[in-house]
């Protein structure tokens, strides 16, 4: 890779308030300039129409976004995959919006960044925390709908019961 750029900043978004998210953790701390966000577009009409409106509003601040429609089949993947293999390959610092989804863990074994931060809701955070800690792999593991009762959470592979405090 001598001679090919390196991306300082890049976040794989699939919501608008992921991409919220992203605007947010570039504001409080690094600078904007460098920032790169890639959104892995869905197929939902009313979250594609959110993520338009908001990467409107994150490119105002200066964030570079870019949308990527690797859902639309193989002539998105033909278009779009390429591109986007290799700005993960070469991202300094990645930022993942949600480390459990299916087409994030497809693409984190191409990076090569020294830093990753997860920008996802509270749980999905203190979820993917718990399951590196655990050095477990990162998988949401189908629950029956009778275990889905309130005090249970399904995390790792394993299901617990939740702490009193939450």
């Amino acid at each position: 890779m001598t001679g090919t750029p390196r991306v300082r900043t890049l976040a794989l978004v699939e919501t608008a308030s992921q991409l919220v998210n992203v605007v947010e953790w570039a504001h409080a701390g690094p600078a904007t300039a460098g920032v790169r966000v890639a959104v892995l577009a869905p197929t939902d009409r009313e979250i594609r129409r959110q993520l338009r409106t908001v990467g409107a509003l994150a490119t105002a601040t200066a964030i570079f976004v870019r949308r990527h429609e690797l859902r639309t089949g193989v002539s998105g993947l033909l278009r779009d995959g390429p591109g986007l293999l290799a700005l993960i390959a070469r991202a300094e610092r990645l930022i993942v919006g949600d480390p459990f989804a299916a087409l994030v863990q497809s693409l984190l074994p191409l990076a090569r960044a020294e830093e990753v931060v997860i920008v996802a809701d509270g749980a999905a955070s203190r979820d993917f925390r718990l399951c590196v800690d655990a050095q477990r792999p990162l998988q949401r593991s189908p629950v029956p709908s009778r275990a889905h009762r309130p005090g249970r959470h399904t995390l790792c592979g394993h299901s617990r019961r939740a702490s009193p405090a939450g």
